[in-house]
């Protein structure tokens, strides 16, 4: 980079942040929220998970829009009500407030996250400049804008982007600990603060936590380590005292949430996505394995780091919170055969140290290579941006539409699961009514084909029965004592149908 350019290196970043806004909101309203994004706006009312609690084969006078702060719990319940779910409880307070503030929608609540990963951009930035240089930081913070892992995961409706501003925040404090020792025991203070918040975003905190462990171990002198350990200490002790109590009554659903991440090839394939994802937090979406060859040289950023580590001593921090964020996940499917570290958003932390690395790491090289190089990857990233429209899921919002479009407000909605697993009857449930305008409303959710007497116990002449996909005569096998009046496909989504029930039929209808 020209010197006359460096001399303003603020205006670059913003320019950088812009390109980054630019790729996350590209995204945004291209697909509904997933399934697990309305979850989370489900549990920001305080509610908990209403469409999993719902009582079931029961007929429900008025279901809440369960995601809609219409009617919700106040801030204070969502601490209590985090249940069939996984999670501490700062993302969704934080989603609440921002709610309240900014309105109730997709595009706000995907706008939270947007702004935590340019947050979060921008303190990277300041911790590598402080730590590494000017010029890697700032190819650092070009890669981390364009990077397609980055842009998918940085719009979702999850807290994983609230924890990767948090957690630069917390490199940040470490580096001022570092290159900056006076006042110690205010910046170990906050580097407590800033460790407490990221446990209590994200139980996959504890990844990156272990490598800001071990820095202050090995990378802190004297004084600001001890000011350093205790701040960490009396920051897990704080968590113990008041989420722990919660955190085990989760420990059910911890093992529900892991039977569909068990693999017979787990530690195979841990191994595998392990020495890939460096390549792949930059220029891949890591939604699916790939069998292209070129990720697995980037296993040797597990390696070169540390053969130039007496010469740029700079690149501890990153090192170990990249080798940590990756390795804990690695780690955890190798042991338990699960297949966390399929998911980019699982490994997503690990992102800053990789650019930063790679940033440092090409400063090394002779300058005809050092721009050359990363200029290369940045265009590498932004050809492979279109791959950051490939849904994770198949578009949740025409169940809304429909309801809207064909069911009266007095008529009852069945959310049924069909031939799939029973979960999908919640999924059903949770589109319904996130995105239809119709609720409160009159619903049931089955847990398996009604029998004539439930049927008969719905106070309505017809209801609607929003099914996974089924064949022609499908709906009428598993609702025999109902007349099929009108039936719908939504391709590869649902099947709709429109039923009388028995109670109102024909005394010669069989």
């Amino acid at each position: 980079m020209k010197r006359r350019l460096l001399d303003h290196p603020w205006l670059l970043l913003m320019v950088i942040l812009a390109i980054g806004a630019g790729t996350r909101i590209a995204r945004c309203g291209f697909e509904g929220l997933t399934f697990d994004e309305q979850w989370h706006m489900e549990l920001s009312t305080g509610r908990g998970s209403y469409h999993v609690g719902m009582p079931r084969d029961q007929y429900i006078l008025q279901a809440p829009a369960s995601t809609s702060l219409k009617g919700a719990a106040p801030v204070t319940a969502i601490w209590t009500h985090i249940t069939y779910a996984v999670h501490p409880p700062l993302y969704f307070i934080t989603l609440r407030i921002w709610r309240e503030i900014f309105g109730e929608g997709d595009a706000p609540a995907q706008a939270l996250s947007i702004f935590c990963s340019l947050i979060a951009i921008v303190l990277m930035f300041e911790a590598a400049r402080r730590l590494n240089g000017l010029v890697p930081a700032l190819w650092a913070a070009l890669i981390f804008a364009v990077a397609p892992t980055q842009a998918w995961v940085d719009q979702l409706v999850r807290g994983y982007a609230m924890l990767q501003m948090v957690g630069m925040a917390t490199v940040l404090a470490l580096v001022m600990l570092k290159t900056s020792p006076d006042k110690s025991a205010i910046k170990s203070a906050a580097l407590g603060v800033l460790a407490l918040a990221m446990m209590l975003t994200h139980y996959f905190a504890i990844a990156p936590l272990l490598g800001v462990g071990v820095f202050v171990l090995i990378g802190l002198r004297s004084k600001a380590r001890w000011q350093a350990l205790t701040a960490l200490v009396c920051a897990a002790i704080i968590y113990s005292i008041i989420w722990l109590p919660f955190m085990l009554r989760q420990r059910q659903d911890v093992v529900d949430a892991d039977a569909w991440l068990k693999k017979e090839d787990a530690v195979k394939m841990a191994i595998i996505r392990t020495a890939t994802w460096p390549w792949r937090l930059i220029a891949d979406t890591g939604l699916e394995d790939h069998p292209q060859p070129w990720p697995y040289l980037s296993a040797a950023m597990f390696v070169l780091p540390l053969v130039f580590m007496r010469r740029r001593p700079d690149m501890l921090l990153w090192y170990v919170w990249m080798a940590s964020a990756l390795g804990f996940i690695g780690v955890l499917d190798a042991v338990r055969g699960t297949t966390n570290s399929r998911f980019a958003r699982y490994v997503i932390q690990a992102g800053p140290a990789v650019f930063v690395l790679f940033a440092v790491l090409v400063s090394l090289l002779p300058k005809w290579l050092a721009r050359p190089i990363p200029l290369a990857l940045v265009a590498a990233a932004l050809g492979m941006s279109w791959v950051i429209y490939i849904p994770e899921q198949g578009d949740l919002r025409p169940i809304g539409t429909f309801l809207d479009a064909h069911v009266t407000d007095s008529e009852p909605v069945i959310f049924y699961s069909g031939d799939l697993p029973e979960y999908f009857r919640g999924i059903y449930f949770l589109a319904g009514a996130h995105y239809s305008h119709q609720f409160p409303r009159p619903a049931m959710e089955l847990s398996k084909p009604p029998g004539d007497a439930l049927l008969r116990s719905i106070p309505h002449a017809t209801a609607w029965v929003v099914s996974s996909p089924l064949p022609a005569n499908g709906m009428a096998e598993r609702f025999p004592s109902a007349q099929i009046l009108e039936q719908y496909d939504l391709i590869r989504l649902a099947t709709i149908a429109h039923i009388r029930l028995p109670t109102t039929m024909p005394a010669t209808q069989p």
